[in-house]
């Protein structure tokens, strides 16, 4: 009788330490986890008179193809940013780059509604984006546009100057996706990503509609990816055929 009591005390005291034990073991894998840096994602848009062109798919402007993108982006990447706040600039003229900071897709809309009457200055405006996050945090920059750059140099400064003050090389991913059926435009933003020269480390990836076969920055973590990947598909269903929404899917999760 004694023996069992003994024995029943010593099978309750074993499972105190082990839960006493595994209480203690489980803010630390809490805290592991929540440690994890998220990344920081930025949408840079094109408002140049140009994307009022219709040579898009179904007849749509690129103006509006960039607006429906736009609002998928933003809606989905709120989540699973840092501060779930997604930054949002439309760049055109030189010095009249506007910004907002928005939580949601609708944020957005009645920007949209004024409609593009610009040129394509994008250096200024690529350069304050940059300089959003600090250069040792996880920062993706989307930049949708259908034209060439009206400051090609100074633009290329801007991606050499930050390629040089990331501290790695998953810090800054810098994503040009072409609306349009431009050439030169294909040809400029090519050349960005394959021949731009004085970089530290390659942070330029380029895009067109419907390019399934373009690689992405590989900078998104594993673990965000594939909550990316449903909520894109979720969010975007309505317009599942436009090629841009595919393509910025596969830029922030590939």
């Amino acid at each position: 009788m004694n023996n069992t009591g003994k024995s029943e005390e010593d099978t309750k005291g074993k499972a105190k330490e082990e839960a006493k034990e595994a209480a203690s073991a489980t803010p630390q894998a809490s805290s592991s986890s929540s440690s994890q840096p998220k990344r920081h994602f930025t949408l840079l848009i094109d408002k140049s008179g140009s994307m009022t062109t219709r040579d898009c798919p179904n007849g749509r402007s690129r103006w509006e193809l960039a607006k429906d993108a736009a609002k998928a982006f933003a809606q989905v990447c709120c989540t699973f940013d840092a501060d779930h706040t997604v930054d949002v600039f439309f760049f055109g003229s030189r010095g009249k780059d506007e910004h907002m900071a928005v939580r949601s897709g609708s944020d957005i809309e009645a920007r949209f509604a004024r409609g593009p009457t610009e040129g394509t200055y994008l250096a200024g405006c690529l350069q304050k984006a940059i300089e959003l996050v600090p250069y040792d945090q996880l920062h993706t920059i989307m930049v949708i546009t259908d034209g060439e750059a009206s400051d090609k140099g100074p633009l290329e400064k801007v991606l050499v100057e930050a390629s040089h003050k990331i501290a790695r090389d998953e810090c800054l991913a810098i994503s040009f996706i072409q609306v349009g059926q431009d050439k030169g435009a294909r040809r400029f933003l090519k050349m960005l990503d394959d021949d731009l020269t004085g970089c530290k480390f390659d942070i330029v990836d380029t895009k067109a509609c419907r390019d399934s076969h373009s690689t992405a920055p590989p900078h998104t973590p594993h673990s965000e990816r594939s909550g990316l990947t449903g909520c894109f598909h979720q969010s975007c269903d309505e317009v599942a055929q436009i090629g841009l929404i595919e393509t910025l899917r596969q830029a922030i999760t590939d």
